[in-house]
């Protein structure tokens, strides 16, 4: 194996990423090094990462620096203190990175560790995660590294540009688990023609549920979710049909029994938060509210009395863990979860500027863009 290797670096925040020779990363003795074959670009990356338009404050590692969220992969070479995996394997990266020992790493909550940090992006609301950035640069390369228990095999049946899309399925995934899900529930998808809500759609049918109501801004993009099953999925176009009465007539007038907000603010566009609180009030008695989506600086209002006496639950969800993500995997390989539902778009590392680019007009979330170093 040769000692550098081909990246895309980005010199600047709000600057293009330039293609270069790098050295090869040093693996550590609980590293993994893997041969990266796709990365997956969402739809609001190239706000967040190249022009830095991010609701809350990001801590960059040292620049210039390889971005490029977690990705899938062969496994190249191992650390010397690495079980259980051997070169060859196929696997996809859980992209947060932790410090591994804290009372929420050992509860298996990796999201909720003070130092969590997202491979081959920027720390948020704080900086402590700076270091694992700067240690673990990110998939926009030939070649990765990423501690071991970061990475989960995938079978032969799933292409790698389906799995480096589990970065946002498994949020979705999470959320869907830590909400209480069960099969036979209607579940309320708020944003649903994003990534994290198309997730959430793809998710609920997987899982059994019996209605799925989506709720979106686009017609066109709405019109496309609703085609995923048109027995099960019902829809809502924001800003022509009104929420609460489309849920009531959805559900016989009782309500949802999980609602998930996966709603963003998009700049340009109204502030969708009324939305969110006309979703809040589509729920039915006992029925449970988890938030993952992209709404910061946005406050939520709610009925002190009314939350009490109909058992309303609110709550947020904050990535995912392996078990979740190997969940996934198993259920991907075995058809219930339908990947093939996606439409591919590919750019090798050369064009990393044009996925970006192609990700910025927002085309809706069944759009899966990879890059393939």
């Amino acid at each position: 194996m040769e000692n550098t290797m081909k990246a895309a670096r980005i010199h600047s925040l709000g600057s293009p990423l330039e293609l270069e020779n790098v050295p090869l990363p040093t693996l550590g003795d609980e590293d993994v090094l893997i041969e990266v074959k796709a990365v997956h670009v969402a739809q609001y990356h190239t706000a967040a990462m190249l022009r830095t338009e991010h609701s809350l404050n990001i801590y960059p590692p040292t620049f210039p620096a390889i971005l490029g969220m977690g990705g899938a992969g062969n496994i190249s070479q191992i650390g010397s203190n690495v079980n259980g995996f051997q070169e060859g394997e196929r696997v996809v990266i859980n992209p947060i990175l932790t410090c591994g020992t804290c009372e929420y790493c050992m509860d298996n909550r990796p999201g909720l560790c003070d130092m969590w940090v997202l491979h081959g992006y920027y720390a948020l609301y704080k900086p402590n995660g700076v270091p694992l950035l700067e240690n673990y640069p990110g998939g926009f390369a030939q070649y990765v590294k990423v501690p071991a228990r970061n990475v989960v095999r995938i079978h032969d049946n799933i292409p790698y540009e389906q799995a480096a899309r589990f970065n946002y399925t498994g949020i979705s995934y999470e959320a869907l688990k830590n909400g209480g899900f069960r099969p036979g529930m209607t579940v309320l998808i708020n944003g649903s023609t994003g990534v994290l809500g198309t997730e959430g759609v793809l998710l609920s049918l997987a899982m059994g549920a019996a209605k799925v109501i989506a709720t979106g801004r686009n017609r066109e993009r709405l019109a496309k979710i609703k085609e995923l099953n048109p027995e099960r999925v019902f829809t809502i176009l924001l800003g022509e049909e009104s929420i609460v009465p489309s849920i009531k007539e959805f559900t016989d007038g009782k309500g949802v029994h999980l609602y998930l907000d996966t709603m963003g603010s998009v700049a340009g566009q109204e502030s969708p938060i009324q939305s969110v609180h006309d979703c809040l009030d589509g729920l039915k008695k006992g029925g449970t509210a988890v938030f993952i989506g992209s709404m910061q600086n946005h406050d939520v209002k709610y009925n002190y009395e009314y939350y009490i006496g109909n058992a309303i639950k609110i709550m947020g969800s904050v990535w995912y863990n392996n078990q979740s993500l190997s969940e996934l995997v198993n259920m991907a390989a075995a058809g219930t979860l339908k990947l093939s539902n996606y439409d591919t778009k590919t750019f090798s590392l050369e064009h990393v500027n044009e996925a970006f680019d192609f990700a910025d007009q927002r085309t809706g979330g069944l759009n899966n863009i990879i890059v393939k170093p």
